[in-house]
Order: structure tokens, then sequence, then C-alpha cells
């Protein structure tokens, strides 16, 4: 096909038999000439041998190479995060209230479980004792409750 016309219809055979056509001329381009075995083809094999490196010598590069690749790759944990704080020291002050809040955030539902697991004891007691440590108990929860309010909220403003 030329701008949407067909130019050539048949079969292959009868396509490759149309002398200038479009066809037999893209099949002819893609055909490989073999070269003869001559003096040409052994010149540029006796050039290729003398590139050829022994095996165990390559063996030697790569095995030096990796070792280097693995030396420089095996940071850690640490190293990295340290790499990473060290490369970012221009945004510390942006850093460290997000992990201050996330801290505060996540230290949040532990101290709860801690000041319920003490909350627990306040059930034995009666009278004025009793009003006392409720009270004592729900002013802890309370300062829980801004201390979770404050982390969160300095965690969604960073």
């Amino acid at each position: 096909m030329k701008g949407g016309v067909d130019i050539e219809q048949g079969t292959h055979e009868e396509l490759l038999n149309i002398e200038g056509g479009v066809y037999s001329g893209l099949v002819n381009a893609q055909k490989v000439e073999l070269l003869d075995d001559d003096a040409d083809t052994s010149d540029v094999t006796e050039e290729l041998k003398e590139d050829l490196k022994p095996a165990d010598e390559l063996v030697r590069q790569t095995t030096n190479q990796d070792e280097k690749q693995s030396a420089k790759k095996n940071k850690g944990f640490f190293g990295t995060i340290g790499l990473f704080l060290y490369e970012q020291r221009a945004l510390w002050r942006f850093y460290i209230p997000v992990v201050a809040s996330a801290a505060g955030a996540g230290a949040a539902f532990p101290i709860q479980s801690w000041l319920f697991a003490k909350l627990i004891a306040v059930f034995q007691l009666t009278g004025q004792s009793l009003a006392h440590a409720a009270n004592f108990w729900a002013l802890m929860f309370f300062i829980l409750a801004l201390g979770t309010a404050a982390s969160y909220g300095l965690m969604g403003y960073s």
C-alpha cells in the first residue's frame, strides 16, 4: 500500500517476480550476503584473539569491582539515615517538629493503656479517697488528651 492505495497484489512468489516492484525491493533489501572465507576474515579473527583476555583475569577484575561496589553499598540502616540527614541538614528545622510530633502521637496509646491500668485500682476505693483519685486520674487523661491534640496538630501543621 502506498498512500492508502494497493500498489501490488499477489502471492509472495508473484510479487518477487515483478522486476523493480516495491515488494521485491523490500525483500531484496533484507537479504544478507554471506562473506567468503578469505584472508579478510582471518585478519579480523587474529585481531579479536589479541583483544580477548583469559577468563581468570576477567573473573578477578569482576570480583574486585563487586567488592568495591558492595563496600560502597553496605552502609546499613543507620548509615543510610545518617547520610540522608547530613545531605538534608538545611531542612532539619522542618524535620525536628515532624519527628517530635510523631513520637508524641505514637506514645499516646501506650500512655493511655498505662493510665487505664492504674485507673483500675481506683475502683477499690470508697468515700472521699475515691472522689480524690477519680479527679486525679481524670486530670491525667485530660493532660494526655491535650498532649495528643498538640502532637497531631503540630504534625498536621508541619
